[in-house]
This record gives structure tokens, sequence and C-alpha cells, in this order.
């Protein structure tokens, strides 16, 4: 898991720094692959290494991360809808790294 968290950095660099849309594209399946580690490992490890009594709560907990994260989401791409140029799309790319930093352990 740690090891997806520090390929998603770079990988967050591929698409941040895209000069067309196929490395774009690129980048965008790249980071793919580590989001789907994240969703197959954060339940399998909520569920099996976690005390009996909480694992139906830290399980559920996943999933409401998961949905938290998409109105985070929607919320900083409706505040970049308004910037033009370049930064209008690389900025939400750029916000990821935030939860890196955030998170340096996983």
């Amino acid at each position: 898991m740690i090891g997806a968290l520090g390929f998603l950095n770079g990988f967050i660099f591929i698409t941040f720094f895209a000069p067309d849309a196929a490395t774009l594209l690129g980048g965008q399946i790249t980071c793919g692959l580590c989001w789907g580690v994240f969703a197959t490992l954060a339940p399998a490890y909520a569920s099996e290494v976690c005390p009996t009594n909480l694992r139906g709560y830290l399980t559920t907990y996943v999933n409401l991360c998961w949905a938290i994260g998409q109105f985070i989401a929607h919320g900083v791409l409706n505040g970049c809808l308004s910037i033009s140029g370049d930064m209008g799309y690389r900025i939400p790319f750029a916000i990821q790294w935030v939860r890196i930093l955030l998170c340096p352990g996983g």
C-alpha cells in the first residue's frame, strides 16, 4: 500500500506535467492502477487485521472515505472551472499531492 502511494506520487507528476493528451491518458491509467490497489487493499486490511468487533465499522468507514473524497473532488473541480489556461486542469491533479504530504505513511 505504501509502495502504491509512492508510485502514485510519480504518476501524478506525469499527469500534471503532461505535454499532450496521450501522456495525460497514460498518466491517468497508471494513477488508476494505484487507486485500484487502494480500493482492494484497504477493505481487506480493515477486515482482516483489525479487532473483530471493529471490522464492520472500519470496512464501512473505507466506503465513507471514498464518498467523502468524491465530494471533495467535486468541490475542487467546481472551483477550478473559472480558471483559464493549462492550470485549470492541472490544479486538481496537483491538489492530490497535498494528500500525500499529509499522509506520508499511508
